[in-house]
């Protein structure tokens, strides 16, 4: 049987922080065709890459990042609550 999202997702977000930055390259690379290359989104991401492969950008781990989404979406956080 074929790992879940979740399982992969979870797998993932537990390789070190290297090979996590490898892996977010790989995946962007692999909707470059699809991605409308002059969106603020990509250009958003790329920016992001770029501070990650830099050393600048600030890194946290998925409990802090949950615990900013549910602050600053407050009532609407999770999603069809």
């Amino acid at each position: 049987m074929s790992p879940t999202f979740e399982e992969i997702a979870a797998e993932a977000l537990g390789l070190p922080r290297e090979a996590r930055e490898h892996l977010a390259s790989l995946l962007v690379e692999s909707l470059r065709d699809e991605l409308d290359l002059m969106s603020p989104d990509y250009c958003e991401m790329l920016r992001r890459l770029a501070e990650i492969h830099a050393g600048t950008a600030e890194m946290i781990d998925r409990e802090e990042f949950m615990q900013e989404v549910q602050r600053d979406a407050g009532p609407l956080w999770p999603p069809g609550s």
